[in-house]
């Protein structure tokens, strides 16, 4: 981990003799605590924003699982595109109705549209074929 002032030095361009450890001068104790300070709601950004992606791709996962035991799998092209236009328009319905009220449905809307999304690229094997490219390219 880097220093708690590093942040905040390399944002004001601060010298590397500007903080001295250990010293107690107002300016040495000022970058130090600002730098903590820095540091500490970078950290909990990170952590905040990690946790928003790890909890949308939890709820990705089990309703890609859930909808993969209720319908068989995508055969083509067209049902792919069928399946995923029925679910943005869900999303916009949802969008479009809620009016100020709470956001939980437009929220349940892209969980099923990205689940969809990923459902016809592994049905397709688009990822499959898009590694086998990759490959043929690099040869």
């Amino acid at each position: 981990m880097t220093e708690p002032w590093s942040l905040e030095r390399a944002v004001l361009g601060l010298g590397t003799d500007i903080y001295k450890e250990g010293c107690n001068c107002r300016r040495c104790r000022h970058v130090f605590e600002f730098g903590r300070e820095v540091e500490r709601h970078t950290e909990a950004r990170v952590r905040a924003e990690r946790a928003t992606v790890d909890g949308f791709q939890a709820l990705v996962a089990c309703e890609l699982a859930r909808a993969r035991a209720k319908h068989p799998s995508m055969k083509s092209d067209p049902h792919a595109w069928a399946v995923i236009q029925e679910e943005l328009d869900e999303f916009r319905d949802a969008y479009r109705s809620r009016h100020g009220g709470p956001t939980s449905h437009i929220l349940i809307e892209l969980v099923h549209t990205a689940a969809m999304c990923q459902r016809a690229a592994e049905d397709l094997r688009l990822l499959q074929s898009m590694g086998a490219a990759a490959q043929k390219e690099a040869r």
